[in-house]
């Protein structure tokens, strides 16, 4: 809705900012104090990348974070998110898009000045879903697209909310592999990021048909009756 307070990480040659600023509340975050100052004009507050601890707590309601994680060290992303999310509002939304490559964890430790000027730190969704966790949030991804590339083999854009109820918590479904059960499970995989999902059935098939349709690692399933 227009009115929104919005923040974008990374302005590159600043036509989204400006797009953005014809109907929000536009602020900018960049590495470059030259791209700053190109928007600026637009723009309620801008800050350099070093200065991010300097966001205001619980304020944006839209960040928008792209093309620009394949160019951030692993220690340095993970402080930016850390303060993103903390300068999020309540039920704000940091929209995050990162690329990926077949087999590798996170190669953004340490990394050498090409592949940071490339763009080619690589994150899987299994480490960035645990990094938004460290930092206090909560993870949705909602597109994973491959890519035919030497070096990167898919990006993947991630929704990131404060932490909620459910995050981080063990959670014991009884009937879970009934058709409640399975859309509780459901809803809970995709809204929030539990430690565990317990589910407790008597049917040895119904558990091994929902694991084959969930197909993740967070579902532990276990044989019984709740009436022994």
């Amino acid at each position: 809705q227009p009115g929104m307070r919005v923040l974008e990480v990374g302005v590159g040659l600043g036509h989204v900012t400006r797009g953005l600023a014809q109907q929000h509340r536009v602020s900018a975050v960049d590495i470059s104090q030259h791209a700053l100052d190109s928007v600026r004009a637009v723009c309620e507050h801008v800050w350099l990348d070093r200065d991010i601890d300097s966001l205001p707590s619980d304020y944006f309601d839209i960040v928008i974070c792209h093309n620009v994680a394949q160019h951030i060290p692993t220690a340095d992303l993970e402080r930016e998110i850390k303060h993103i999310i903390r300068s999020l509002r309540p039920r704000g939304i940091f929209a995050l898009e990162y690329v990926r490559r077949q087999g590798v964890e996170d190669n953004g430790i340490n990394p050498s000045l090409q592949n940071v000027r490339a763009g080619y730190l690589c994150r899987s969704d299994d480490r960035m879903r645990h990094m938004v966790a460290s930092s206090g949030g909560s993870s949705c991804i909602v597109r994973r697209n491959d890519i035919i590339h030497k070096t990167i083999s898919g990006l993947s854009v991630m929704h990131i909310t404060k932490a909620k109820y459910f995050d981080n918590q063990r959670i014991m479904i009884t009937g879970g592999t009934g058709s409640w059960g399975q859309t509780l499970t459901r809803l809970l995989l995709e809204r929030y990021d539990p430690k565990e999902i317990l589910v407790f059935s008597r049917g040895e098939l119904q558990q091994v048909l929902m694991q084959r349709h969930f197909r993740d690692d967070r579902l532990r399933f276990v044989i019984g009756d709740v009436r022994d």
